[in-house]
């Protein structure tokens, strides 16, 4: 693994020599990126014809001998020019070699700035050159270490292309000096660019970087080229098509061939569906926190070993502590002995059975006074089924036992009114209630139909002993008697006398009976009228 790290360390230390292999056939194979950048030609293009034909013919012959030598079993060197795409002429210097199946490897580099220098100091007439075989007669070892470190460099090529694309990571190479920056093969996977289309400069990639973040990119960037610390960046980039995208930017300096550190090497990696994701996490942990803490009751999360995690504001308000003190420690450790005999037991339960436990509990805090209140506790499991969290909820039911308390009260003096009236007026009400010709029926507060006359069951299309088996819920619309409860709450707490409301009621058949509802304290009276 260190030799391999090692091979990729120099395979991009190398990034600006050409490399190449071409076969008997005449025809290039494998062709790295920078052919592009030097010759201005696609490996495409460079690939599609003899490689031969892009050798200048002065240099032809040169050329053709120095291979016949490396054909030999010979690591050999050579200079020869070849054609721009611009018409002009490339000085390249090249180390080959040949393996046993007739392929052969090539290590060239552009040293035409070098001849250009030279031919100001002489005549200006200058051909490809080839001195014979390197050393002496036999290289096979250096020839074989040759073969292997170009091998292991076109692999690592290769194989580091294959990931970069399958990841979607944009592999770059920076000169600090020159600003000058390479791209990797997968620039229009990511920004839509075809190789060649961006400036191979950094003012080309920073006109493409979002105006609000340009400042802020440039301040890092300043300051990394002087520290030579790693660069770590996050902004949005421009695509081809005019959309922006968020981008991660990680690159590290590395020793060049002089042994300065002035080139990076980095990989771009879109990062917008993550970013996008982490904002609405934002959101939704916004809104869960605005809905919990607005939440009436007490709000808590315990890991699975019942540390406090979370308590909304209002669990807060009721201990008196702030909330800072509270999380990390067990109820145990935070409330007083009365929560451990009450509350602790029943989360102790929720979290040995695995299982939500609920219960309605009374407690006596100093400050506050008895209290009445529903514990619930959520065990949430894993894919394994083991507890990672469990959710309590605590809610103030003290009002709502007294109201209840309040209510059977009534009920009950109620109920002893009803009986009394009817007792004195039985008779009379008696035969004034069956032979009325409109519906009419006396309940309970449960609904149970006490009494109903003939008007009432007839129209409902039931037998008396049919209908009094039954409740007026069952006869009723359910959406109308939600509407009538507020007002028959008000009539058994005597706030009115009566109210009148128009709704749906159920016949046997279970067509809907449009009736006018009047309802009074003691008796029941419906006035039906058909719709």
């Amino acid at each position: 693994m260190a030799e391999a790290e090692s091979a990729l360390k120099i395979l991009f230390s190398l990034s600006l020599d050409l490399l190449c292999t071409f076969g008997q056939n005449g025809y290039f194979q494998q062709l790295n990126p920078i052919w592009e950048k030097v010759l201005g030609w696609t490996c495409s293009q460079l690939r599609s014809r003899p490689w031969i034909e892009w050798i200048y013919p002065e240099d032809r012959e040169v050329t053709l001998n120095a291979l016949r030598d490396c054909g030999q079993g010979k690591l050999v060197e050579y200079r020869n020019r070849i054609y721009h795409k611009d018409g002009s002429l490339r000085w390249l210097a090249w180390r080959i070699s040949q393996d046993e199946q007739g392929l052969f490897y090539a290590v060239a580099k552009d040293i035409t700035s070098i001849k250009e220098l030279k031919s100001g100091l002489d005549d200006g007439n200058s051909t490809g050159s080839y001195e014979g075989s390197k050393g002496c007669e036999n290289l096979n070892r250096d020839q074989q270490n040759f073969k292997n470190y170009f091998a292991l460099l076109t692999e690592w090529l290769y194989r580091y292309e294959a990931v970069s694309k399958i990841s979607g990571q944009l592999l770059y190479e920076w000169n600090t000096q020159t600003n000058e920056l390479i791209w990797g093969h997968n620039i229009e996977q990511v920004l839509g660019y075809y190789p060649g289309e961006l400036t191979n400069t950094r003012q080309g990639w920073d006109e493409l970087i979002y105006p609000d973040d340009l400042e802020q990119y440039r301040h890092t960037i300043e300051r990394v080229i002087v520290t030579k610390e790693p660069i770590h960046l996050e902004y949005r980039i421009r695509k081809k098509d005019g959309t922006y995208i968020t981008v991660e930017n990680k690159g590290q300096f590395y020793l060049d061939s002089s042994g300065n550190l002035n080139r990076v090497l980095g990989l771009i990696v879109d990062i917008t569906e993550r970013k996008q994701a982490e904002e609405a996490l934002r959101l939704s942990e916004k809104r869960f926190r605005l809905a919990v803490d607005n939440f009436p009751g007490t709000f808590m999360i315990y890991d699975a070993q019942r540390r406090l995690q979370f308590i909304n504001q209002q669990g807060v308000k009721l201990t008196g502590v702030s909330d800072s003190p509270l999380l990390g420690h067990t109820d145990e450790e935070i409330y007083p002995p009365v929560f451990k005999d009450i509350y602790v037991k029943l989360l102790q339960k929720a979290v040995e059975t695995r299982t939500p436990q609920v219960e309605e509990l009374t407690l006596t805090l100093p400050e506050v006074g008895e209290l009445t209140v529903l514990a619930t506790y959520i065990p949430l499991l894993n894919e394994q089924g083991n507890i990672y969290q469990v959710i309590g909820i605590i809610q103030d039911t003290t009002q709502r036992k007294q109201a209840e308390v309040e209510l059977r009260q009534a009920y009950q003096q109620l109920r002893l009114n009803t009986a009394a009236a009817l007792d004195e007026k039985d008779a009379q009400f008696g035969r004034v209630f069956d032979e009325a010709p409109i519906g009419m029926s006396l309940s309970d507060l449960d609904y149970q139909f006490i009494q109903v006359n003939r008007a009432f069951y007839e129209m409902l299309e039931y037998t008396k002993s049919e209908l009094m088996a039954l409740n007026g819920l069952a006869i009723t619309h359910p959406e109308d008697l939600e509407k009538a409860k507020p007002y028959i709450k008000q009539v058994i707490q005597g706030e009115i006398d009566s109210f009148k409301l128009e709704i749906r009621y159920l016949k046997k058949n279970q067509d809907t009976l449009w009736g006018n509802l009047t309802m009074m304290a003691m008796l029941k009276i419906h006035r039906i009228s058909p719709a």
